[in-house]
């Protein structure tokens, strides 16, 4: 299973690419990543409580990184 921080950087990823800073093909990959490992966008939204703020995801990989 992945770490907290792993799965807060796999959110931050899922977003950068619903922001267009990368393309669907990413997505594609990173989903194909997350179900190799058994998690789903729906247990990121849990770990997230919902909130798919990118300033709130990046606050949280730097309190998890410290």
């Amino acid at each position: 299973m992945l770490s907290k921080l792993q799965l807060y950087g796999a959110a931050r990823l899922v977003l950068n690419v619903e922001e267009g800073v990368t393309d669907e093909e990413d997505l594609g990959f990173l989903y194909f990543l997350l179900n190799s490992l058994g998690v789903s966008r729906a247990d990121l939204d849990v770990l997230l409580c919902g909130q798919w703020d990118p300033d709130k995801i990046d606050a949280a990989i730097w309190n998890e990184s410290q």
